[in-house]
């Protein structure tokens, strides 16, 4: 195989791996809370991300993005709110951003 065909591949592998949420690079969770702040911002408009949105909507900790995004609310806050720790917020921030990501793109 060569040099080219073996870059190819693990390009495919890795563009797969990332759309099957297998794969995060950390850039997708700064590309997603730009979106997210945009979206709240400009009035929800965006009917392709609240599809997104809604389909976490069940996810036990659902409320920190609208908390966060549109109420802009801190870590700390929600923490109190929701009773957790605000590690917990951070983690299940990521989370639940992650999952729009790879909805949305």
């Amino acid at each position: 195989m060569e040099k080219a065909e073996i870059k190819e591949v693990v390009e495919e592998t890795i563009k797969i791996l990332k759309e099957k949420g297998f794969l995060y690079t950390g850039f997708e969770y700064e590309d997603i809370s730009k979106i997210m702040h945009q979206y709240y911002e400009n009035g929800e408009k965006d009917e392709r991300l609240r599809r997104c949105i809604k389909n976490i909507h069940n996810d036990r900790y659902f409320d920190i993005i609208p908390l966060y995004f549109k109420e802009k609310k801190t870590i700390e806050y929600i923490a109190e709110k929701l009773k957790v720790d605000s590690s917990t917020i951070v983690r299940n921030k990521k989370r639940l951003c992650r999952s729009i990501y790879i909805q949305y793109k």
